[in-house]
């Protein structure tokens, strides 16, 4: 009887053991980038009003040429952002977040940002997505920052789960 409980409990062992080298097989690998980004398009929010002192901003359309080490990074972003303008120690400041789908010929990545502008002007935000067409099953990371009348440059990582 013990001998049979002892046998069960080691063949449980194993069978985790054996799982778990099947999920470490399956290796997540990650690509490095990095880019610039351009506006070149863009319309008018769908909404604006302002509460106290600060003034909302919801569904402004933004579209951007993206210029990446990475091609598949490479392509028309559009971008539907909704900010929050308000009064901060050295001036205006704003908080933004939204969506984005930026496509090239082989694919596309859809997502979401986040990010703020400080008084001085300079921008960063953060943006993670999904990939589709032959993106499919990949992820994308960037972190962008802008200067106060600056270009925006981006960094990230298309990260691979494997299979």
């Amino acid at each position: 009887m013990k001998a049979n409980r002892l046998l069960s409990v080691l063949s449980g062992v194993m069978l985790v053991a054996l799982l778990f080298t099947g999920i470490a097989a399956a290796k997540t690998t990650r690509t490095d980038f990095s880019g610039v980004e351009y506006q070149i398009g863009g319309e008018d929010p769908l909404k604006y009003w302002e509460a106290g002192t600060t003034s909302h901003l919801r569904g402004l359309v933004g579209v951007y040429a993206e210029v990446s080490t990475d091609q598949r990074v490479s392509g028309t972003n559009t971008t539907v952002a909704n900010i929050n303008f308000h009064p901060g120690p050295a001036g205006m400041e704003a908080q933004f977040w939204g969506t984005y789908r930026l496509e090239n010929e082989n694919g596309y990545w859809s997502g979401t940002f986040q990010g703020s502008i400080a008084a001085d002007g300079s921008t960063m935000y953060r943006a993670h997505g999904n990939g589709g067409g032959s993106y499919q099953g990949l992820m994308v990371h960037i972190e962008a920052h802008s200067p106060e009348g600056g270009p925006t440059t981006f960094t990230g990582y298309i990260q691979d789960p494997g299979k």
